[in-house]
Formats: C-alpha cells, sequence, structure tokens
C-alpha cells in the first residue's frame, strides 16, 4: 500500500510540474504577442517582429530573423 500512495504522489507532483511549466510557456507566448503589437503600435523599433507566424508561407519570425518550416515532417508523424 504504501509503494502505491508514493508511486501516486509522484506522479501527481510530476503532474503539477508539466503543468505550470506548460502554463508558463503558453503566458510566455501570449506576452511576446501583445508586446510585439505594442511595439508596432508605438514604431519603437525597425524590425518590430519579435513572433510572429505565417503559415501560408511556413515561416517563423523570431527577434526579427526569419525561419522557414518544414510542415510535412511534422504532419508524416500523425
Amino acid at each position: 500500500m504504501e509503494k502505491y500512495k508514493e508511486r501516486k504522489k509522484v506522479k501527481f507532483i510530476n503532474l503539477l510540474k508539466f503543468n505550470s511549466i506548460f502554463l508558463l510557456f503558453c503566458l510566455m507566448i501570449l506576452f511576446l504577442f501583445t508586446v510585439n503589437e505594442t511595439i508596432i503600435a508605438l514604431n519603437c523599433m525597425e524590425n518590430p517582429n519579435l513572433l510572429s507566424f505565417d503559415l501560408q508561407n511556413n515561416v517563423l519570425n523570431v527577434m526579427g530573423k526569419s525561419y522557414y518550416l518544414n510542415l510535412s515532417l511534422i504532419s508524416n508523424l500523425f
């Protein structure tokens, strides 16, 4: 019985850790979009793309640099 309770407790703690990290990551992405919109509205920077996605051209812009994504590799996984 004690082993079962201990395993259950460890699984619960690991789930809480995963959920907290996932929540922080989602909040970081959300706030980056908000900051990006503010920079564009105030016209503070020459290249205001902190984070943007262009799914038609498969381009991810992070901190002004463009990265081309190959989504066919991801679609083959599913």
